[in-house]
């Protein structure tokens, strides 16, 4: 289906109205106008986001990259109203709950490293990222690394050390995003609003690794098919060293057996074996694994609902605490989510694209883990770069460009708290859950309906 003007014309008019309704909630919250004035302004409104919407996908490489590109504008310029009009309030939809706990994943972590024995905390991440922090305990004075991490991150030489790592890794952000667009004004675009994103904010707030984790598998993709053997290898270690990190990049390695590159993926997996356990050597020697291993398990059993994204904490949000199904509600929220991502895994290996097989890899990366942060959701900015860059478009595509919009778009509606149990529960969150499941299904459905009537020779 190409961008035909009638169809281009009925999507930007729908996304203008829903745009214009949107913002003129937020607005109508803050502001008292006469009725006159009012219209006036939705008048304007609709119309700037018309001319927007059109602008947009006369520009865009498809019609769901169209879409997708009104529907980012339009509710950024939505959150943008909002962000002034409330004073910066609307931020506390998208930041961690402790509003004193800020940057505080990237300062625990440098005081974890003191004495050598992490695990020891019972913290989770990998030897080799400890090691890259340990980079910045070194920097930091011998007086202040048996202070508490609240007192490094007080002092002048600890932000210092947390403004070098942020600098440092929004540029490199910056430039992979931008590379993964293939170097145009859409690439400059697809920088800024993922890196405005709430998945991303997320992470920056709480100071994660992970940001850095994603940009080595960010060049993993860039450069794994090199001319350049050298280039190649480079690739390679790349994702050992993102999964050196944080573990779950390793399942990227996937792509290169759906791409029957036998020979890469198993120099892939060895450099992914030493970069998990050569750090070790660091901190104790390989018996801390199977503490590292308890640490996870451990962790992964923790109970509560803000931030996470993990598909059993999603059913079980829904069925336990919403609707009040209690213990068969918790059984029920187990079983679905395990039928789910076993689904999504194993139909990941039959996606008629390749942009899906890698979708749900990097949605695997936070539904299935036990625990899962909202920030696991960044590396679906890669599998979003490949369906915003396919010229083709199938009529599927528009429902992938609104779900992948409900990840990335900054969303909030008036008063967004919502409380069950005393849990505070944010219109974001709930909006990162409800998207990565709907992907997920999506997905599964997609590629389950592919399988039987491939013989046809049809698509949906």
């Amino acid at each position: 289906m190409t961008k035909s003007k009638t169809s281009v014309l009925a999507a930007a008019i729908l996304i203008a109205v829903v745009g214009t309704v949107y913002l003129e909630a937020v607005l109508l919250f803050h502001t008292k106008l006469s009725d006159f004035l009012r219209l006036i302004r939705v008048m304007l409104i609709f119309a700037s986001m018309f001319s927007l919407s059109i602008v947009v996908f006369h520009k865009a490489e498809s019609f769901a990259a169209g879409c997708f590109y009104a529907i980012v504008l339009a509710a950024a310029a939505a959150f943008v109203f909002d962000l002034f009009l409330s004073h910066g309030t609307v931020l506390y939809g998208i930041l961690f709950k402790d509003r004193k706990d800020t940057f505080m994943d990237f300062f625990n972590c440098i005081i974890h490293v003191n004495g050598g024995d992490p695990y020891s905390l019972g913290c989770i991440y990998p030897p080799l990222a400890y090691i890259v922090f340990g980079l910045f305990y070194i920097l930091t004075p011998t007086a202040m690394r048996t202070e508490s991490a609240f007192a490094l991150r007080s002092s002048q030489l600890g932000m210092m050390e947390f403004f070098f790592f942020s600098l440092i890794v929004v540029l490199l952000l910056a430039t992979v995003l931008y590379s993964l667009r293939a170097h145009s004004w859409r690439g400059m675009f697809f920088s800024a609003f993922t890196l405005f994103s709430p998945i991303f904010v997320f992470a920056f707030e709480r100071g994660n690794i992970v940001t850095l984790a994603f940009v080595l598998t960010a060049m993993f993709f860039l450069f794994k098919d090199s001319n350049n053997v050298l280039v190649r290898h480079c690739a390679f270690i790349c994702l050992a060293l993102a999964a050196g990190i944080k573990v779950y990049p390793a399942i990227f390695g996937f792509v290169l057996i759906l791409e029957k590159r036998w020979k890469d993926s198993a120099i892939c997996v060895l450099y992914g074996l030493l970069a998990f356990f050569l750090p070790f050597l660091f901190f104790g020697g390989f018996s801390q694994v199977g503490v590292l291993m308890e640490n996870i398990f451990n962790f992964s059993a923790r109970s509560g609902y803000h931030y996470r994204v993990e598909l059993s904490n999603t059913f079980e949000f829904f069925l336990v605490r919403v609707f009040g199904m209690g213990d068969m509600g918790e059984k029920l929220s187990a079983a679905a989510a395990a039928v789910i991502v076993l689904l999504c895994g194993a139909t990941a290996f039959f996606q008629n694209e390749r942009w899906k097989s890698v979708c749900a890899f990097a949605l695997l990366t936070a539904i299935a883990p036990g625990t899962s942060y909202i920030y696991s959701l960044v590396f679906m900015a890669i599998p979003l770069a490949m369906f915003l860059s396919k010229k083709d478009f199938r009529r599927i595509d528009i429902v992938y460009a609104a779900l992948f919009a409900m990840l990335f778009v900054p969303v909030r509606f008036m008063n967004d708290s919502l409380y069950y149990e005393n849990t505070l529960v944010t219109l974001t969150c709930v909006l990162e859950r409800v998207g990565a499941a709907a992907i997920a299904l999506v997905l599964t459905f997609d590629a389950t309906i592919n399988l039987l009537i491939k013989k046809v020779g049809r698509t949906i």
